[in-house]
């Protein structure tokens, strides 16, 4: 499970979101099958990274640094603290709504295999 904490907040005359807080799973304790594609998200060293499938949805929403991570990596690194436009906040929303569809259909999938890839077999020659 995932969890962001936010604050409604002005910045510059214009409704943002502050991202106070935020919970998830590092990419270490996730299936690699999820990691190795986007839509994508986990904590890496105290920051929340997205790997969004379709990066179109953030460009509006970017500094020119954050568009040459994003064009570089596929991936965008949010921190605690951080404040963010409206439009951003839809688009990460989005993002980690994909992704946990994403996750939800592997685990699934593994939890099959789990069923199927048990009990004790004996070799003999």
């Amino acid at each position: 499970m995932m969890e962001i904490n936010t604050e409604k907040v002005f910045e510059r005359g214009k409704k943002a979101i502050k991202i106070v807080d935020f919970k998830a799973l590092k990419r270490e304790e996730l299936p690699e099958e999820y990691t190795q594609s986007a839509p994508c998200v986990y904590e890496a060293g105290g920051y929340l990274m997205l790997f969004p499938e379709e990066i179109e949805d953030f460009v509006p929403h970017v500094t020119f640094i954050e568009m040459m991570a994003l064009t570089l990596t596929y991936g965008l690194a949010i921190h605690k603290g951080q404040t963010i436009s409206v439009g951003f906040w839809n688009a990460i929303c989005k993002t980690v709504g994909k992704a946990g569809t994403k996750l939800k259909e592997i685990n699934k999938g593994i939890d099959k295999q789990k069923e199927e890839w048990n009990g004790t077999k004996v070799y003999k020659w």
